[in-house]
């Protein structure tokens, strides 16, 4: 039976450190991009992500590469070599880090027989029904928790052990579900991390400076009613997003239009300056930071590496559990979808009062406290190839069920366009308009006061 070694991304992490110029060269064949360094773009090497001839000139590393592997082009944003290598090369992060704990030599933690998945060990705890899906945490004696789906067979196995034992749990490819004390077994599971949000940090500012900065640029903005916020209104136009639905449910406060606000690179180069959407990211009542989408005056997303960017955390905050939080619940009903556009079409489309959490991190970790008002959330989930859209709102739901919020989930049903890597409900919007929309309505005998929504 051939066999699987196991490695440890701890240590994997430690050897790349300094390493990650050579890991790309050898491994994702980007010398080209490396010889080239942060400053000289080369063409994309994910030619599959790009429209026929698009990708030229277009990719390139970060500054802080050696360290960490990053790059950035306009297909996407990779802040590290893991990440870069699974897009270049197809590979799932197992197959990824297997690759450069051998090219670096590192030893494996074990070696098991081929065949068996991932398993995890640690502390079982909430197994419950979610619909079809059996669904029970698992969390490590690092303080990582991970979410197991399954079905009967699973409920069936853990009924072998005591709730809170320090176990494995898992299924060898086609077979049941086991439980046991000890490592023996391995588990087939959806994987959700805790969020690292430590790159939006701003180290080493003074937080009371990047507070009065970002109330300056406040200050400057204007709401996106305003007659000189014309270039945010027909970039929403173009996206078949009504402003008139959208506008009637948006809170003072929330979102505004910055006529020219400045732009810097990667390398905190300043760049130019832009018209701007600019957003307070907001959490447990108080303003953490901003989140911009940079424009043209003509509408459109304005030819820059990064036209929508969060702004710098301050150091003695954390914009884990944040959003940005438009909308007013009514009658104890929100929605939330990842990006601002996405959210906005779901208002435009179907009357539902929205939040956005501005990625699939964020969405997945949004906290929402008894301030906030809320007793149901409607989640409009991204559909990717990758299944992070999914994960995430899979994990925000099994969070709020236990807080006792009620859940419905929604993905787009159209089938992803060749060559993309994804869907959401802004791109349904632009296709079918409000046809392409669940009716709220006839979801409201799932949950009591869903009716009230629009």
């Amino acid at each position: 039976m051939s066999q699987q070694n196991i490695y440890s991304k701890e240590k994997v992490d430690a050897a790349a450190r300094g390493r990650w110029l050579d890991i790309l060269a050898n491994l994702g064949g980007l010398s080209e991009a490396v010889q080239a360094g942060s400053k000289k773009k080369v063409d994309c090497p994910m030619k599959g992500n790009h429209s026929k001839g698009g990708g030229k000139k277009d990719f390139r590393l970060f500054k802080d590469a050696p360290e960490t592997g990053g790059a950035i082009c306009t297909c996407g944003k990779y802040p590290n070599g893991y990440l870069l290598l699974q897009a270049v090369n197809g590979w799932d992060f197992k197959t990824t880090l297997a690759s450069i704990g051998v090219f670096l030599g590192v030893p494996p933690e074990e070696t098991r027989p081929d065949g068996y998945l991932l398993y995890f060990k640690g502390v079982i705890s909430d197994p419950h029904w979610c619909g079809d899906k059996f669904v029970l945490t698992i969390t490590s004696e690092t303080g990582t928790v991970n979410t197991v789906t399954g079905d009967q067979s699973l409920e069936a196995a853990l009924k072998t052990i005591p709730q809170g034992v320090v176990t494995a749990i898992g299924k060898k490819k086609g077979k049941p579900w086991g439980v046991s004390v000890g490592i023996t077994q391995v588990a087939e599971i959806a994987r959700i991390k805790p969020a690292d949000t430590s790159v939006y940090r701003k180290a080493g500012v003074d937080p009371e400076l990047l507070r009065k900065k970002y109330g300056k640029i406040w200050e400057e903005a204007m709401p996106l009613n305003d007659p000189r916020a014309a270039p945010a209104l027909r970039y929403l136009s173009a996206r078949k997003i009504g402003f008139r639905r959208v506008g009637d449910k948006l809170r003072s406060g929330s979102v505004r239009y910055h006529p020219s606000l400045a732009y810097y690179d990667e390398d905190g180069k300043f760049a130019g300056k832009h018209p701007a959407i600019v957003c307070k990211v907001e959490k447990a009542g108080r303003a953490i930071t901003l989140h911009r989408i940079y424009l043209t005056v003509d509408g459109r997303k304005a030819e820059v590496a990064d036209p929508k960017k969060m702004a710098a955390v301050p150091d003695d905050e954390s914009v884990t559990g944040g959003a940005i939080k438009m909308m007013a619940p009514f009658k104890g009903v929100i929605g939330i979808a990842e990006g601002l556009e996405t959210a906005f079409a779901v208002t435009s489309a179907t009357g539902c009062p929205m939040w956005s959490a501005v990625n699939a991190t964020l969405l997945e970790n949004l906290e929402i406290g008894e301030e906030d008002g809320i007793d149901t959330v409607l989640i409009f989930e991204d559909k990717d190839k990758s299944k992070a859209g999914a994960i995430a709102g899979s994990g925000l739901e099994n969070k709020l069920l236990k807080q006792g919020i009620n859940v419905l989930r929604f993905a787009p049903t159209i089938d992803i366009p060749d060559g993309d890597k994804g869907i959401d409900w802004d791109d349904v919007n632009r296709k079918l308009g409000a046809s392409g929309f669940p009716d709220l309505h006839l979801q409201a005998s799932k949950i009591q006061h869903l009716s009230a929504v629009g």
